[in-house]
């Protein structure tokens, strides 16, 4: 049988040129556009009171959220001067944070969550890697300050969006501490983690070539997309798990500027999502409400002389 190798030199260098355009074109517009889940539920359908929220982005996007009142202040009452940002999860949105605000309803704090962008109700189709979510928490106290102008803020990374966390608070010193569950040393990471239908990248060359292209596709510097963690000089407290124990290992190592504050939940691997399960997510809401009301404190007494500077407000 005649083989014809000009066949096959040809039918080699397709299959390499879509390989070459699937990982530098397309598979980047695929990890960026995240699967969006839209609810209808709001803060009251849990019995929290609250305040629709929303803000543009620089880029011109609307987005939703909600301001939530103390539950135990009435609707004659002032509402705290603290407020603490929760940050949903990644391809979920507002509702799925709604259960663990309500847990919290002894606490004199306010709360603020909003569906980060490409997310629930607000706009966008393309997750930027944290870079411009960071942004858009600084939008998002610009708001509040506009309406409470003698207010303070902390923030609460609910599952894999703790470097957004970790980003907003290196642009923004009027946060003033952090909660985080998870940490990734590369972005790709976040999306791949807990987002199984996306293509799972172990390479690490690979993993960086195709960063690169998703950072050329946002038009975004790719420097930009991990948080100088150095430049992070307030509280932190990391809620640790058999299954993210090493990543927040690692970060604590790195937060060589911060009071770090750590608790252990050797059996609560997912942070219980769904807090019906009393025993098992005791500890977990106890360890969060002391460490959020102390630091509501410290950040109410801090935050009257620092907010007033405007200069002073970001790094």
């Amino acid at each position: 049988m005649k083989i014809n190798f000009k066949k096959i030199v040809l039918l080699l260098s397709t299959m390499i040129l879509i390989i070459y355009v699937g990982i530098s074109y397309v598979l980047p517009r695929v990890i960026l556009k995240l699967s969006r889940e839209v609810s209808t539920s709001t803060a009251a359908d849990f019995g929290m009171r609250y305040d629709k929220v929303e803000v543009q982005s620089d880029d011109s996007l609307i987005l939703y959220g909600d301001f939530i009142y103390p539950f135990e202040r009435n609707y004659n009452q002032a509402t705290s001067s603290h407020s603490m940002i929760v940050l949903h999860p990644l391809k979920q949105n507002t509702k799925s944070v709604y259960p663990l605000l309500k847990s919290f309803n002894n606490l004199d704090v306010n709360f603020i969550t909003f569906d980060i962008r490409a997310h629930g109700r607000s706009e966008g189709h393309l997750y930027t890697m944290g870079i411009k979510e960071a942004k858009d928490v600084s939008l998002i106290i610009d708001y509040i300050l506009e309406l409470h102008p003698d207010h303070s803020f902390g923030i609460y990374a609910r599952g894999n969006t703790g470097n957004i966390a970790l980003k907003a608070m290196e642009n923004d010193s009027r946060i003033r501490y952090g909660i985080i569950e998870n940490f990734y040393k590369h972005p790709l990471e976040t999306l791949q983690r807990f987002n199984y239908d996306d293509v799972f990248v172990k390479n690490k060359t690979l993993q960086d070539y195709i960063l690169k292209q998703s950072m050329d596709f946002l038009d975004l510097n790719i420097e930009e997309h991990q948080p100088n963690l150095q430049r992070i000089d307030r509280p932190v407290l990391l809620l640790k798990t058999e299954y993210n124990k090493p990543e927040l290992d690692y970060l604590e190592s790195l937060l060589v500027n911060s009071e770090i504050y750590h608790m252990y939940f050797p059996e609560n691997n997912y942070l219980l999502a769904n807090l019906s399960d009393r025993k098992r997510s005791s500890d977990y809401i106890s360890c969060v409400s002391e460490f959020l009301e102390m630091q509501s404190l410290h950040a109410i007494q801090n935050s009257k002389e620092s907010f007033f500077i405007s200069e002073d407000r970001f790094y």
